[in-house]
């Protein structure tokens, strides 16, 4: 059986889906980065396009089938 390539994510990018799938929203995302959530919005935008996925739920999906490891960060 022939595996996808792994995923090309930036740092940022990785951070985000991470806690994306944690159940973190936007906002929170934003503040616990030091970033606006414009900058979330942005960079969910850019992994998608990287991803082929169409919504956050499928990025988060196609990113966990890839062997990422997906913690939950909620208690910090």
């Amino acid at each position: 059986m022939i595996h996808p390539p792994p995923l090309r994510l930036t740092l940022t990018q990785h951070q985000i889906v991470t806690l994306m799938a944690a159940g973190w929203h936007n906002k929170k995302i934003a503040r616990h980065l030091g970033i606006s959530s414009e900058v979330v919005r942005a960079h969910q935008r850019f992994a998608l396009e990287r991803t082929g996925a169409v919504t956050k739920f499928q990025l988060m999906a196609w990113y966990g089938k890839r062997g990422a490891i997906v913690e939950d960060l909620r208690g910090i």
